[in-house]
Order: structure tokens, then C-alpha cells, then sequence
């Protein structure tokens, strides 16, 4: 088993730690997908003065309320959460193609409104 400094455990753990925040963050931004899309469309269309904090908060309650009407469309919630995982991998394949496929510009456009 090799010996490590003070140091190179630190920078170790940092990397990790860096690492694991990455992931919590994406899987933030993939499960609130939904709700990001529908406020930056919202935000192209009319143009209201929300920062990115104001941005951030109501994609949320935009996310959970789309949560709540897949409940109210099926029986359980196990199936509601299903169903609303199968709507954020479509919206972000969404984002993927139109960005990547189709060169479109306001995936990128979209996601400057975040971040």
C-alpha cells in the first residue's frame, strides 16, 4: 500500500469532493430540465427581469409543479416519478440534438439564462 504526504491526501480528497459536486450538480440541473425550460421560454418570450437566483427558484417550483400534474395523471407516484424522469431525459435530449444536431442557438441561449 503506498504511503502518501499530507498533501497529496488534501489534494486528493479536494478532487473528490469536486468531483461529487459536479454530479450533484448536473443531476440537479437534469431533474429540474423541465422546469428550466419552460421559465427560459417563458423569459425569451415576455422578457421579464429575473436573475439567475429568481431563474433558479421558479424552475424548481416549475419542475415540482410538473411532479404534481404526472401524479395527478396517473395512479401512484411511483409511476408519476417515472413518468417525469422520462420527460427530463426527453427535454435534455431535446437540448442535446437541437444544440449538437441541428446547431440551433437557443439551447446555449437557454441555458446562459442560468448560469
Amino acid at each position: 500500500m503506498p504511503l502518501y504526504t499530507e498533501k497529496e491526501m488534501q489534494d486528493r480528497q479536494a478532487g473528490a469532493l469536486g468531483a461529487i459536486g459536479l454530479v450533484l450538480f448536473l443531476a440537479v440541473a437534469f431533474v429540474n430540465a423541465p422546469g428550466m425550460l419552460l421559465l427560459a421560454f417563458i423569459k425569451d418570450v415576455s422578457g421579464p427581469a429575473l436573475d439567475i437566483g429568481q431563474m433558479w427558484t421558479f424552475s424548481l417550483i416549475a419542475s415540482v409543479l410538473f411532479l404534481g400534474t404526472s401524479r395527478v395523471m396517473v395512479e401512484n407516484w411511483s409511476e408519476a416519478f417515472k413518468l417525469y424522469i422520462i420527460m427530463c431525459v426527453a427535454v435534455t435530449a431535446f437540448f442535446l440534438v437541437c444544440n449538437f444536431g441541428f446547431k440551433a442557438e437557443f439551447p446555449a441561449r437557454y441555458l446562459g439564462f442560468f448560469f
